[in-house]
């Protein structure tokens, strides 16, 4: 069995876009509802298998919301483009989506990973948000300030880093489907 396959189908984008900001966006309000409320603490170790799944469901249905506001926000920068360009991003969008390649062109493949980049990194930057008002909660309930401030810092330096680069990769994904909408060169195997 090989491990890498999954790395390659179709599990990697849900766990890359869902799970991993559901998770992040969990974790601090995990350990606040279990400081608030020792019996769930108690609950949790005691029915293990139980908790995972409620903890998996939780974190899937979080995951799914942040992944819906991150469309939101991708979004947003679809029109901040389609303004900068008048209407050019939008055009090049649409003529990308009507296109049906008789050959995979490489350019396919790339903005698949940016789109999954995207993806990942609009989720990580909700999801650090999200965490960061779980530590605020924390910050109440008597964590050490000193150590949530320094956490609720590193967790707003990182959604702000993932704004930046969202927008950058953003703007890859709209060169490259703008590129991808136009002619295809196809290369007979004698010239490769």
């Amino acid at each position: 069995m090989n491990f890498f396959a999954a790395f390659q189908s179709e599990i990697f984008r849900p766990l890359v876009t869902i799970l991993i900001p559901g998770a992040l966006a969990i974790s601090s309000w995990l350990v606040a509802l279990s400081w608030k409320f020792p019996g769930f603490k108690a609950a949790m170790i005691t029915h293990t298998t139980e908790t995972y799944w409620v903890l998996f469901f939780a974190i899937t249905a979080l995951g799914i919301l942040i992944e819906d506001c991150g469309a939101r926000i991708e979004i947003h920068f679809d029109k901040l483009a389609n303004e900068k360009t008048k209407g050019k991003h939008d055009e090049q969008w649409k003529e990308y989506l009507r296109t049906a390649f008789v050959a995979d062109p490489i350019g396919r493949g790339y903005a698949r990973s940016l789109v999954l980049r995207l993806k990942f990194q609009l989720g990580i930057l909700l999801g650090s948000i999200v965490a960061a008002l779980g530590l605020i909660c924390l910050m109440f309930l008597g964590m050490d300030c000193r150590g949530a401030i320094l956490l609720i810092l590193l967790a707003a330096a990182n959604a702000a880093w993932h704004y930046h680069a969202v927008h950058d990769v953003h703007q890859a994904l709209a060169d490259v489907r703008a590129t991808l909408a136009g002619s295809i060169r196809i290369v007979p195997p004698d010239k490769q």
